[in-house]
């Protein structure tokens, strides 16, 4: 008898929800932990999750790669056209990456650790040397995969772009 994930219509599309709930908890200060009731009338949850599990649950398990998902991991450098300064999961930057505008949330916890000491600083069209991966999906009619979604494993450091000075009185 298969375990009850098993049983569920679409396991990774269940994970998916699950950690974008935790991810939104996570983003939220005022969540301090999360309760599982076995129904809405009892007085106390059955479990709870404190809020410092968040994290881990808010990051989905990765994916196995099939005939029609895969991912890759790429390091490389992406342009900062967005950022989103406070610790998020869900929230995504926005970045160009090879001539294309690509949205995507960083999961590096030691990059906002930086952050938040300014060991990090870093302007608009600023670069990023990170690990992204890259979600794909196959296209059933070309057979090739698309990307589809992006995310920021890693930041190994930020690179600052020259602006020329401006002409004085301008």
């Amino acid at each position: 008898m298969g375990s009850t994930k098993e049983k569920l219509p679409n396991p990774a599309q269940v994970e998916r929800h699950i950690g974008r709930a935790f991810a939104t908890m996570e983003d939220d200060p005022s969540v301090s932990e999360f309760g599982l009731f076995a129904d809405i009338s009892e007085p106390s949850p059955v479990a709870v999750i404190p809020r410092d599990e968040f994290p881990r649950l808010a990051l989905p398990e990765a994916e196995e790669p099939s005939d029609t998902r895969r991912y890759r991991d790429e390091r490389t450098q992406l342009t900062v056209l967005r950022a989103i300064l406070e610790r998020s999961l869900s929230r995504r930057w926005q970045f160009v990456w090879q001539g294309i505008r690509i949205a995507a949330p960083i999961r590096d916890p030691v990059f906002f650790d930086k952050l938040a000491t300014r060991e990090y600083w870093f302007a608009q069209g600023d670069v990023l040397d990170v690990m992204l991966r890259i979600h794909q999906v196959r296209d059933d009619i070309s057979d090739v995969f698309i990307n589809e979604s992006y995310e920021v494993l890693t930041v190994y450091g930020v690179r600052h772009t020259e602006r020329q000075p401006r002409l004085p009185g301008h």
